[in-house]
């Protein structure tokens, strides 16, 4: 008995041992991470909102104003005369964490629409201080194609040139009024 006792004993001894040794040899690691994807984040700058100033001899007939909402800018001219010109600067702010691509310009007139010759509106478009094009805005997606790749972070710059020719024939009292919006995408699309 004894023996039995002793062995018994060993057996234990043995065991917690074991344990022990397990316990001392056993080893955990935690890893843990944080992934932030891009954002994409593009606005006009509500502070372009407001009146148009026209050219100097006006006398105040001609008027019109900019209205900006985060993805477009609606321009209204009222009173407007063969001769008559503005300019209006627009400003999409980028605040994107990564580039996206510029890929085109959308010119749409209102519903009673403007007949060809009845009023010109031509845009030049800037990547931050660099020229990506410049034309006559027609009805419709403008500067397609062109895939202009925007860094994250700069802005665009759309410059606006409106005005009537002297030769035009459009009804008086007339208000033109057209929206104007970029189309942008994530740089790799």
């Amino acid at each position: 008995m004894k023996k039995s006792r002793f062995f018994a004993l060993i057996l234990a001894v043995a065991v917690m041992l074991m344990g022990a040794g397990y316990a001392y040899w056993t080893d955990s690691v935690t890893f843990s991470n944080t992934v932030k994807t891009g954002q994409v984040e593009l606005a006009f700058d509500k502070n372009d909102s407001g009146s148009l100033v026209f050219q100097e001899g006006n006398q105040g007939v001609a008027t019109g104003s900019a209205e900006v909402s985060a993805d477009s800018a609606t321009i209204t001219v009222n009173n407007l005369y063969p001769g008559a010109s503005t300019s209006k600067s627009l400003t999409i702010v980028n605040d994107s964490t990564i580039p996206v691509k510029l890929i085109g310009l959308s010119f749409i007139p209102s519903k009673e629409g403007i007949v060809d010759g009845e009023l010109i509106v031509n845009a030049v478009v800037k990547v931050g201080e660099t020229k990506v094009w410049e034309g006559s805005l027609v009805n419709g997606l403008n500067f397609t194609n062109q895939n202009v790749i925007v860094p994250a972070e700069t802005d665009v710059t759309i410059d606006l040139s409106i005005s009537m020719p002297t030769t035009a024939t459009a009804s008086e009292s007339k208000t033109f009024s057209f929206t104007v919006s970029p189309q942008f995408l994530q740089f790799n699309q």
